[in-house]
């Protein structure tokens, strides 16, 4: 089902709070790897990104499942990049 890019927060059992497109999961649209795409970056410069501008916290990565896992423990900071990327899919309307 192709859509705009839309990221959705929610706090884990941890208190730890998480940010992803949850209209797909299991799809192209949940990959760690789509809002890199999204902003004509590398994955590199994406994570710095996270990590720099965020202040994400890379926890893990598999090379095996290609999958990113990253966090905010801040609410504050995980919302504030949920409104900047949603509104950067907006602006140039990108379909997953």
């Amino acid at each position: 089902m192709s859509h705009v890019y839309k990221v959705s927060e929610w706090q884990g059992a941890s208190g730890k709070w998480y940010c992803n497109d949850t209209a797909d999961l299991a799809g192209i649209a949940g990959k760690w790897w789509i809002p890199a795409r999204l902003l004509k970056m590398s994955l590199e410069e994406y994570i710095f990104l996270l990590k720099d501008s965020f202040h994400a916290t890379i926890e893990s990565y598999s090379d095996k499942t290609d999958v990113l896992i990253f966090y905010w423990d801040k609410y504050t900071d995980c919302h504030k990049y949920l409104l900047w990327i949603n509104s950067m899919s907006r602006k140039i309307n990108f379909i997953v």
